[in-house]
């Protein structure tokens, strides 16, 4: 038996499917691509998949991950990525299958970008929001308490480019299990004080990192 480490996309319409479907829709897929799988013991068997960090609904993404056991150790990497390439539907893509390398406890940050369909112009009341030295926004944690967060120092990399018609937002805030931000709630803090609504046309969820800043693996 051995750990395999899949990495994937989710694109498309995709986005409008929730964490917990998503994760009937993979034990689906495993089921389909006839992957020899460990399972769990008992009167009701389980498929062993872990998801290394839930993604918001609305969102698109560029690199997700799930882990899941293989009972067949001669089953190759290539060969799961095969057996999988054939079931998955429009707007699923496989990356690439490894050999899981650390802990999904080691999620520290993930990147993002958002992508607007204006003029540069008219983020630029946004993006001297951005600058303060104090951006407070309101987050509501476990036991439903709203709590002000100041994300301003939580930034670890934020930069706009422009692309035909349409502005991209790239930003990095902390994610996992100690702290995890989500950058609608930048965006929600503003339009609460401007009185500016500013709604992306896309949100895409574009690497997972560890506390070093490097591609989680």
């Amino acid at each position: 038996m051995r750990n395999v480490r899949i990495f994937y996309k989710k694109l498309d319409r995709l986005k409008f499917v929730s964490h917990l479907d998503m994760n009937r829709y993979m034990l689906r897929l495993v089921k389909l691509s006839r992957l020899p799988i460990w399972y769990s013991e008992g009167f009701n068997p389980r498929a062993h998949i872990t998801f290394a960090l839930p993604l918001s609904l609305g969102y698109e993404s560029e690199y997700e991950v799930v882990d899941m056991k293989i009972i067949d150790d001669d089953f190759t990497n290539e060969q799961v990525k095969a057996a999988l390439d054939k079931v998955v539907a429009k707007g699923l893509e496989i990356i690439k299958i490894s050999e899981p390398l650390e802990k999904p406890s080691k999620i520290t940050y993930a990147g993002y970008k958002l992508i607007f369909d204006c003029h540069d112009s008219e983020l630029d009341n946004f993006k001297e929001f951005l600058k303060r030295d104090e951006i407070h926004v309101s987050k509501r944690n476990k036991k439903g308490i709203i709590n002000s967060i100041d994300v301003a120092p939580k930034i670890k990399n934020l930069s706009f480019e422009q692309l035909q018609d349409e502005i991209v937002m790239n930003i990095i805030l902390p994610a996992g299990g100690n702290e995890n931000l989500n950058p609608i709630l930048v965006l929600t803090a503003f339009e609460n004080e401007s009185k500016t609504k500013l709604p992306p046309v896309a949100m895409i969820r574009t690497m997972l990192y560890n506390s070093n800043m490097e591609m989680f693996q």
